[in-house]
């Protein structure tokens, strides 16, 4: 079955991607103690539920990707966060990714599921107008830098 192996080869990404995270330390300090163990409970909760909800597995599955996109927006106002031309292309094919989604499921979803898969998609729009702006404030920023420096 083709869905398995992608459920694996997911499994394996995500499980790349908090090794990554760890290695570099991007975890906040505040919660890094606390962070596999709140997943796997996460893990073990909606394992549960998708196994024994009908139509639980597309609903969760977009529900926290939709709260995970708008956590990642609110976190571009931070002041460090890298709006490279790379970035940009992490939105362009986050927005392709939930446009094919929204193209598999929409038109057999309920009316609250259907919300949610374009909500996913109108704040990946978002990202692309907030990116030209915060990138655009990132270079003033570094120019201001670099003049204070040769003005000493």
């Amino acid at each position: 079955n083709y869905a398995f192996f992608g459920y694996i080869a997911w499994v394996i990404i995500e499980i790349l991607i908090i090794v990554y995270y760890y290695k570099f330390k991007l975890i906040p300090p505040r919660i890094n103690r606390w962070y596999i163990p709140l997943l796997i409970i996460q893990t073990v909760i909606l394992l549960v539920l998708i196994l024994n909800v009908d139509g639980a597995f597309p609903f969760f599955g977009s529900f926290n990707t939709l709260l995970a996109i708008i956590i990642w927006y609110i976190c571009l106002f931070n002041s460090d966060y890298p709006m490279i031309p790379f970035t940009l292309c992490v939105f362009s094919l986050k927005l392709c990714a939930d446009l094919a989604g929204n193209i598999v499921y929409v038109a057999d979803s309920v009316w609250f599921m259907r919300l949610i898969l374009i909500g996913m998609v109108v704040v990946d729009l978002c990202f692309f107008p907030t990116w030209f702006v915060l990138h655009r404030k990132q270079k003033k920023a570094s120019a201001s830098v670099a003049t204070s420096r040769d003005k000493k």
